[in-house]
């Protein structure tokens, strides 16, 4: 089993058992004075669990060995199981090498274990947005860049150090860096592990109108739809907050079959994450979806689709909810172009913000 710096090529593995392993690491090429200097090294056992893993060395007998030290917490909801089992991923660092500032695109819950090693790491959820953006934000350093358009580095919300030992559980839509402080010579080795249950729905009703705007959380459109609509609206349309408070009673009564104005999870059966929908909806805690509660999330999610559908050219409309990877080049050369004045516009707006202030 081999792994191999995670910017290069996965033939550029080394034997994970080498002393000298250090000794081939590559180098960040991040532009930030406290990013790391470079790039960590990646043992992507999971592949295995999909049939197709990154490096040829990586053998089945060493995911089935991972797998059988795994155990879901306790705390934790045990369908987390399969999950667990099916994600692990390993991270070598070596002094100053870790992820360069960037935010994964999958919508569930991450855990990361230091398993020895201190590393620092720096967390920051996605900013708010004002333009319906199409092309990945946050890939590898981006957040770099776009801080430097606007003559500032990336300031995260969150700057602490993980001993070995401790555990981390990360957000979807969170911007996380991460940095070997240990000393010279020392491996900061951690794994890492998604979990699906519960999703976070309430922290997605939360930032909605940035998640929504941020298409590197894509997958969270249709998820967030179903939520909000409880799976009855299928189209790419929004509607005006009034008109969808409006709109939200009689899809309400459809689902509250014993008429008690109030709607719970074993109602609304053909909604295909039940409790991912109360949790949208139920703003007072109490389990529970009222005509109120469903009117006001109802309306918000469709009026945050209204903008968004009036703020994407006409020739893109059709890619929403559609997926954003593979594009035919013609696409992806509008989405880059539409990229742009987006990006333009926001920074623009921050400049002046900035000149206000």
């Amino acid at each position: 089993n081999r792994m191999y710096p995670e910017n290069d090529s996965p033939n550029n593995h080394v034997e994970i058992s080498a002393a000298s392993w250090g000794d081939a690491v590559k180098a960040a090429g991040s532009r930030d004075s406290s990013a790391p200097e470079f790039a960590p090294f990646y043992f992507g056992i999971k592949d295995l669990s999909y049939g197709d893993p990154l490096s040829k060395t990586w053998k089945k007998s060493m995911l089935t060995k991972i797998q059988n030290h795994t155990k879901v917490p306790t705390f934790m909801d045990p369908r987390n199981k399969k999950d667990f089992m099916g994600s692990p991923e390993f991270w070598f660092s070596s002094k100053n090498a870790g992820a360069k500032a960037h935010m994964d695109t999958h919508t569930q819950m991450t855990m990361s274990v230091q398993l020895s090693g201190r590393k620092r790491w720096r967390l920051g959820l996605i900013p708010p947005r004002t333009m319906p953006h199409l092309g990945l934000l946050f890939e590898d350093g981006s957040v770099y860049e776009h801080r430097r358009k606007v003559g500032k580095e990336w300031t995260p919300t969150y700057d602490f150090v993980l001993e070995t030992g401790d555990a981390l559980f990360v957000p979807p839509a969170t911007v996380h860096e991460t940095n070997n402080v240990g000393e010279t010579g020392s491996c900061a080795l951690s794994v890492t592990y998604q979990l699906s249950y519960p999703l976070p729905a309430k922290f997605y009703r939360a930032f909605w109108p940035r998640m929504r705007r941020t298409p590197d959380i894509s997958e969270a459109w249709p998820l967030g739809r179903c939520w909000a609509t409880l799976c009855t609206h299928k189209k790419f349309s929004g509607m005006a907050y009034s008109k969808a408070v409006a709109a939200s009673a009689a899809v309400f009564r459809k689902f509250d079959k014993n008429s008690d104005g109030f709607l719970v999870a074993s109602e609304l059966k053909k909604v295909s994450d039940s409790q991912g929908a109360v949790a949208f909806h139920d703003t007072d805690g109490d389990s529970r979806i009222s005509s109120q509660e469903f009117a006001e999330g109802y309306a918000f999610w469709f009026a945050v689709e209204q903008q968004v559908v009036a703020g994407t050219p006409s020739k893109l409309k059709k890619l929403h909810y559609k997926g954003l990877e593979d594009l035919p080049t013609k696409v992806a050369d509008r989405v880059e172009d539409f990229t742009t004045v987006c990006l333009a516009k926001e920074y623009e707006e921050e400049r002046n913000q900035i000149r206000e202030v």
